[in-house]
């Protein structure tokens, strides 16, 4: 690019548009890993790429900011080495989403069955060390239905579906969940609003149930993970 256009060439080394950390293109190439099913490449490069796991004494703000560039260490100041700035809530933000939804549900998680009828499956692609390693406790968010704390077992992992209904991943086994690593759903208890359960054997849940999980009318689904890498699944 000419010197005329003022832009790559009118920034230092390691900032901004010149050998800096473009986060924007930094999760284009983390969403094509785990898109593609390159779980494990995946699950080693976020822990130095995604801002949650950067040591915030290091990024320079809160870990759960993002932003549009990465300080890299072509820049001359050591210092600034690391350092995330000017925040962003655009392209990023889009890109960090679906990553989220492609590791917590998975890329389709409604579907329709052989026989015509709605079908929901959750297809997690999550790295061993996100799972609790003791009994822990949190708040619950106010669009989970409940106010208060909640406990969770050691090996598992909660998050919030569809922004109403809380998920938990119950991993006895440990390790790797994806479908790389051979580890899947192999069934599900479903929590009502009203207080009912029904349990569903399997990694699909269909019918009725899977309508009333998408029209948000299940409040809590334990997901048990197991490995599945002798069983063929049907989509």
């Amino acid at each position: 690019a000419p010197f005329e256009i003022g832009r790559v060439k009118a920034w230092g080394p390691g900032w901004i548009e010149n050998e800096s950390v473009y986060t924007h293109m930094e999760f284009k190439y983390l969403l094509e890993l785990v898109r593609s099913g390159l779980h494990r490449e995946f699950f080693s490069d976020i822990r130095t790429m995604l801002p949650p796991f950067i040591p915030p004494e290091v990024y320079g703000r809160s870990p759960l900011e993002n932003v549009s560039f990465v300080v890299s260490s072509a820049f001359p100041d050591a210092t600034m080495h690391g350092r995330g700035l000017q925040p962003r809530l655009s392209g990023v933000t889009g890109e960090m989403i679906h990553i989220w939804s492609l590791m917590t549900a998975g890329a389709r998680p409604f579907f329709l069955a052989r026989d015509g009828r709605l079908a929901f499956r959750l297809d997690p692609a999550l790295p061993g060390w996100l799972f609790t390693g003791k009994r822990t406790g949190f708040s619950l968010p106010p669009a989970a239905g409940k106010e208060g704390r909640l406990t969770l077992p050691a090996r598992s992992f909660a998050f919030l579906f569809l922004g109403r209904t809380l998920v938990v991943y119950h991993h006895p086994a440990g390790g790797d969940a994806s479908r790389q690593s051979g580890i899947g759903v192999a069934g599900y208890r479903l929590t009502y609003r009203d207080g009912r359960e029904k349990s569903v054997s399997g990694s699909v849940v269909t019918g009725a149930a899977a309508r009333d999980i998408r029209r948000g009318k299940v409040a809590r689904i334990d997901a048990r993970l197991a490995d599945l890498s002798r069983n063929v699944v049907e989509s």
